[in-house]
């Protein structure tokens, strides 16, 4: 009886670190909730990855609440496997402040893009060996962290 019992203790608590971020999926984007009060959304990853052109909207209802979308959690986006990243294009929300870690690292699919006024962070490595041509970023950026375009050889910034 003791083994089973640790047995299923073992299961339990293997099923909690594999559980990803997300609160809750809706139109094929996981979220996690980062506040109620403002009512605020992370994007973050999901189980089998994102495919094709993603848009991200600036609300999203969520029981009952009205939350705005304001962060790109760390490899939302990304292709562990750069080989194995399906994403073609990304339309971002307009009120994003955020684009954290590796948010679209090896997310060679994304050829333009442009960030919307209001961000004001992007992470360590967010956009790696992406492969973009063109990238517009607003002016009121003001942390740009360490290799944010490493690897990006094409890419023209304005």
């Amino acid at each position: 009886m003791k083994k089973f019992i640790l047995f299923l203790l073992m299961i339990l608590s293997s099923s909690f670190v594999l559980a990803d971020d997300a609160d809750f999926v809706k139109d094929g984007i996981a979220y996690k909730i980062l506040s109620l009060n403002p009512a605020q959304l992370e994007v973050v990853a999901k189980d089998g990855g994102y495919v094709g052109e993603i848009t991200i909207p600036d609300y999203v209802n969520y029981e009952g609440k009205i939350f705005s979308v304001t962060s790109i959690g760390k490899n939302a986006f990304s292709g562990l496997d750069p080989y194995n990243c399906n994403i073609t294009g990304i339309v971002l929300p307009s009120g994003l402040v955020t684009i954290k870690e590796s948010a679209f690292t090896w997310s060679r699919g994304i050829k333009k893009l442009k960030l919307p006024n209001g961000l004001k962070s992007i992470g360590a490595n967010a956009f790696v060996y992406c492969n973009m041509d063109s990238l517009i970023i607003p002016g009121t950026v003001t942390t740009l962290s360490v290799y944010c375009f490493d690897g990006c050889e094409s890419l023209e910034t304005t």
